[in-house]
This record gives structure tokens, C-alpha cells and sequence, in this order.
């Protein structure tokens, strides 16, 4: 029916929220070649699967190490502009990265947040300590 059909101008708007510039350029060229039907039937069904896409907060992500990664501290900040993509936690103090290396505690982190990775399209980690550690930095 009618209710799944974006407009170009929404769609393309849409696009550049997300920064998805090239796939505003592949719609330009969509909107310029397809039939009024068949562009209707690709831009309902784009839609519906953009719209499913789960949007990832930092207090979610913050939530979520806080829970499966017991951290005595943490700080997360959005390094997207808003839109959720790309993410970067600063500070991790986390008892569980007692005798883990650079890469265990990155795995840890990485499992932690294993729903989340699948969302977003960056995750950079900054300071990722043992509680000892972070208080001989203090």
C-alpha cells in the first residue's frame, strides 16, 4: 500500500542524516531512471529496512559494559555528530582485565557490546585499565 512509499525529498534527506552520501547519489540516479511504480516498490521496501535499524545511545553502550563488565569507571562519548554510528570509549576500569593484554581487554570489550557492534559503523577505545592500574595513574 501507499503507507511504505518515502518521497524522494524525505528519502534523500534521510540520507544525508545518516551521512550516506553515496547512497543519496545511487538514489539521485534511481530517481532519474525507474518507472513511478518500480521506484515506489525499491523505496518502500529501503525504507522499511532503514527504519528497523536500531539506534545505539551512549548511555546504552555505558549501560551495558557497566553490566557485563563490572566497571568501576567508564566514560563513552559519541563520536558521530548524533546519529549514533560511530562511538568511543574514553575510560574503562574493569576488574576483568586483570592479567589481560591490549587485545583480551579489547575482546572483552567487544563481546560486551557484541548487539551494539552489529548497529553502528566505529568503536575506538581509549584507556582501558585494571583498577590498580588506573590508581597508580591517579
Amino acid at each position: 500500500g501507499g503507507g511504505t512509499f518515502f518521497s524522494s525529498n524525505f528519502f534523500l534527506k534521510l540520507c544525508f542524516r545518516w551521512r550516506l552520501f553515496s547512497l543519496a547519489a545511487v538514489v539521485r540516479d534511481m530517481l532519474q531512471r525507474l518507472s513511478p511504480l518500480s521506484l515506489r516498490f525499491a523505496l518502500g521496501n529501503l525504507g522499511q529496512t532503514l527504519s528497523r535499524r536500531m539506534v545505539v545511545t551512549v548511555a546504552q553502550i555505558e549501560e551495558k559494559l557497566k553490566d557485563k563488565l563490572s566497571t568501576k569507571q567508564v566514560e563513552v562519548i559519541d563520536t558521530s555528530g548524533g546519529c549514533g554510528a560511530s562511538f568511543a570509549v574514553k575510560l574503562l576500569v574493569s576488574e576483568q582485565f586483570e592479567g589481560k593484554r591490549l587485545l583480551g581487554r579489547h575482546r572483552l570489550i567487544n563481546g560486551a557490546l557484541k548487539e551494539e557492534i552489529k548497529e553502528i559503523h566505529a568503536l575506538t577505545m581509549g584507556e582501558l585499565y585494571t583498577p590498580s592500574e588506573f590508581q597508580a595513574k591517579q
